[in-house]
């Protein structure tokens, strides 16, 4: 009888720790399906769930822990990374990846339109406390920027190439700056 109430207390423990995971095969890789998607992720935030959310024929993960974001947030196709980055308590952490703003891959926007989900196009990484550090590569508006970030601010040299809609430069750039602020910049 003693053993039966190690053997509950053990299923118990073991049955709270564990997160749901929910799989949904149904949903294939269309309009439809990626805000139905969407839609459900920002129900599962408003009910305060904590689980692994995987939609395989999206390529698309994610985790949450009582409506934060947490655990891994990405979607990976056959091809390529799209987007990817590790959250705890709707903090980012660690290697990031976003694609999205590319043409080849616009049709995933709905899915990271999740609050605190990062939204930057580019890639590089975050520390602990959600702050980017060391070398990021950003692409904002038709301009592709290279640089290096400390404690969360642009630092030191950037290069920064423009081109226009048929990918020819039309700029390249080097910016100075210090704690996010231009020092400098010349062509």
């Amino acid at each position: 009888m003693k053993n039966l109430g190690i053997f509950k207390l053990v299923a118990l423990l073991l049955f709270v720790s564990c997160t749901a995971k929910i799989t949904d095969s149904r949903c294939e890789n269309n309009y439809l399906c990626r805000e139905a998607v969407s839609r459900e992720i920002a129900g599962a935030r408003i009910k305060k769930l904590t689980g692994s959310f995987y939609y395989p024929k999206l390529g698309f993960s994610i985790g949450f822990k009582y409506g934060s974001l947490n655990g891994i947030m990405s979607i990976i196709t056959e091809e390529d990374t799209i987007y990817f980055c590790r959250y705890k308590n709707d903090k980012p952490q660690g290697i990031f990846i976003n694609k999205i703003g590319f043409s080849e891959n616009r049709q995933y926007a709905p899915l990271i339109h999740v609050q605190s989900a990062v939204q930057i196009r580019g890639s590089g990484s975050f520390d602990k406390n959600g702050k980017k550090q060391g070398k990021w590569n950003e692409f904002i508006g038709t301009c592709n920027n290279i640089g290096v970030f400390v404690d969360g601010k642009k630092t030191g040299k950037w290069f920064e190439d423009c081109f226009n809609d048929n990918g020819v430069y039309t700029s390249k750039r080097i910016v100075n700056y210090e704690k996010d602020s231009i020092i400098n910049s010349h062509e």
